[in-house]
Order: C-alpha cells, then structure tokens, then sequence
C-alpha cells in the first residue's frame, strides 16, 4: 500500500468512529424525547410514567344517566356536589347531594372498612343505581393538619390511598374511578386545615398523580396537569376560611363555582 494509500484509509477509520459515536449520542437523545413519560422530569415522588397508567377513557353515552354516578371524598366534595346540582347548566350525573353525605371524611376514615359511610354509600348504590355499580366515581384526597379538630388525620401516605381505593373497588368494582386533590386556595395558607403553609394540596396532588400513575384511577381536576377546581379565596368560602360559601354553609358562590368548575370536566368527558 502506498503512502498516500495508508493516509486514506486511516483518515476513513477515524471518521467512521466518529460517526459511530455521534449516532451513540443522538440515540441517547432519541431515548430521552421518547421516554414513557413524554421527556417530562418526574414529579416528586413520581413514577415517571413506568407504571400501569390507564389510557384515556371514554364513557358509554348511556352511562350518562342523570344521579347514578358517586362520589368519595369530604365535607367539601359534598358541598361541590351540592353547587354540581344548583347549576341549572350541568347534566346533574352524580347522586343527589341529599343522598350521600361525606362530612368529616379523611383519606384515613376511607380505610375504615367498618366505617359507616361504606355502608351508606352500599344504600346510596341500591336508590340510584339499582344495586349495580355507578358507571363513574369521583374520589377526591382530603386529610386534616389541624390537630386541634376532632378529625385531625396528619398526612395521608399512598399506602393509605391504596388502601382506601382497594375497598372503593370491592364496594364498586366495575365503575371508572376518576380521582383528585382536594381544590386549591388562594392565598395557599387561607385553610387552616390545610397546615400552616398549605401544604396539605400539593401533598395530596402528589398522592393522586402516584395514583394514576399506578392505574389505579383515572386523573380528575387537578391530576396529570388537569386544572385543579378553585381557587377558593377569601371571597367564596366562610368564616372557617375552608368551606365554600353557598349550600349548608350559608349565602355565597363558593359551592357553585365548583360546582361549575366540577361540570365543565365531568359533564365533558369523552363518549364512546
């Protein structure tokens, strides 16, 4: 081989291992944009999008029957319920507010298997739905900071989650469980409840998107970047700073504006 010949070849192979290596990177790249959780950073305590996360869901059109759909949640779920049923605009799906009183609940009481709301929610099942499972159930994330109240429950963990989800499917198993936080407020700190930097939401958005990530819901307000309902301000709730005004709580808007915000999602979900 000649000398010019060797200067050639040895020219090639170098561009050859940096065509190699070039392509090594864009795959690492390629790798990055194509992750299973949309080249989106992990939220904290986030999965990544590596579990069994459901796929979009649609529901049946004749599942969109009016009060045959539940709900699981607190004393605001149902004072939300209560503004769903005052908009004259919404379909009026879930049960009647009357009907299933959620007042006091917690992420911990929901793992009560004894607790007499299983019970109630049973009953509400056979009035509205006929004993068969609603086609849809809203579960909304409460918990209490407040060890001053009676129903102080200290900071739910997604062991608890689990376990509250665990018994909603063995009192419901073929119903679609969407499932939230409980609404946001503004200032963060206007709840009490919420712990003194309101820190109870962002907590318990975290609880509901390890939910969704594991498959064990479908993302409701404030989920997989779904608006959170709220804000609640100092102009919609009462004196406690944490209820909505409207409904039981007295004169206001607060109840219905969720109620509304709670429609706008719900009343809307795709049907197929």
């Amino acid at each position: 081989m000649r000398k010019d010949e060797r200067g050639l070849a040895g020219k090639t192979v170098v561009l050859i291992l940096v065509a190699v290596i070039i392509g090594a990177a864009i795959g690492v790249g390629l790798v990055s944009v194509f992750s299973d959780n949309g080249g989106r950073k992990p939220r904290a305590g986030h999965s990544g999008g590596k579990g069994s996360k459901p796929a979009p869901v649609t529901i049946p059109a004749s599942d969109f029957d009016q009060n045959t759909w539940g709900y699981l949640g607190c004393s605001n779920t149902h004072d939300t319920i209560f503004g769903y049923g005052a908009d004259p605009q919404s379909k009026h799906l879930f049960w009647p507010f009357e009907a299933f009183p959620t007042e006091g609940m917690t992420v911990r009481d929901w793992t009560n298997a004894a607790d007499r709301h299983w019970q109630r929610f049973d009953q509400a099942k056979q009035r509205f739905d006929g004993g068969g499972d609603p086609p849809v159930i809203w579960v909304q994330l409460c918990e209490n900071l407040n060890p001053s109240d009676s129903n102080f429950s200290g900071p739910s963990d997604f062991g608890q989650v689990q376990q509250m989800l665990s018994l909603l499917k063995q009192h419901s198993p073929g119903s679609k469980i969407f499932i939230s936080p409980l609404q946001a407020y503004q200032p963060a700190d206007l709840c009490s409840v919420m712990g003194p930097n309101g820190e109870a939401i962002p907590e318990l958005t975290d609880l509901a998107n390890q939910a969704v990530d594991a498959g064990l819901a479908f993302p409701g307000p404030g989920t997989d970047d779904i608006p959170n309902l709220g804000p609640l301000t100092s102009d919609l709730v009462v004196s406690d700073g944490c209820h909505p005004s409207g409904g039981p709580h007295g004169p206001g808007n607060g109840a219905l504006v969720l109620g509304q915000q709670l429609a706008k999602f719900f009343d809307n979900l795709p049907q197929g």
